[in-house]
């Protein structure tokens, strides 16, 4: 190749260059900026929705498509819209453009979910609104398990002692799953229920 026969035929000119990048090069260094994680400014929205009992499949059916559906309808700016329907868990993520005023897409998200809320299933509750760029990750994922305690007794210690450090810069954690809520049944006699009550004492549990 030519380089080559240039090489050989004036080898101090490549030897002076090889010099100059090698006393260049701590420069260049310190002067690129380095960024592990760099900014993206792409903002998302993510809608977490719970509801307990319905398998993925149905969940999809009955909410999530039926979400998405409203939000391409009402939201503007949306790029693209990407979820994730696990059991009795839905997480909707909407990107928006990178020129998009994440102040009103904020209020127009709530306001779709606040109003889709009569034709979603029974007993679904308002949803969990989160706002990230698409260039925040995960600092910490935490799970917790204890010995010789139920499922119902480690929601209360996780609520206790896995609160986010309130000192660090703006703090922020995700709704904490994979609990069990605790349930109280009560059994009520119907011949004493449906006689009338004088006093709340009359009641039998």
């Amino acid at each position: 190749m030519w380089i080559v026969t240039v090489a050989l035929n004036r080898p101090y000119t490549f030897i002076v260059l090889a010099l100059l990048i090698l006393l260049m090069s701590p420069l260049v260094i310190l002067r690129t900026p380095t960024d592990i994680f760099p900014s993206i400014n792409i903002p998302v929205i993510a809608v977490a929705w719970t509801f307990t009992g319905l398998n993925p499949q149905e969940l999809e059916g009955r909410l999530t498509t039926v979400y998405e559906r409203q939000l391409t309808r009402t939201v503007d700016n949306v790029e693209h819209i990407e979820s994730t329907t696990v059991n009795g868990i839905a997480v909707v993520k909407i990107f928006l453009h990178q020129n998009a005023n994440v102040a009103i897409a904020n209020a127009e998200v709530t306001a779709v979910s606040q109003a889709i809320l009569r034709q979603l299933p029974a007993g679904t509750v308002p949803p969990l609104i989160l706002n990230y760029t698409a260039s925040d990750v995960s600092v910490l994922q935490l799970g917790l398990s204890g010995q010789g305690l139920s499922e119902q007794h480690d929601p209360d210690s996780v609520w206790r002692q896995a609160e986010p450090d309130q000192r660090e810069p703006a703090p922020r954690a995700a709704a904490i799953q994979g609990i069990v809520r605790r349930r109280c049944h009560h059994r009520l006699d119907r011949a004493e229920r449906d006689r009338p009550l004088r006093h709340r004492e009359d009641w039998s549990v």
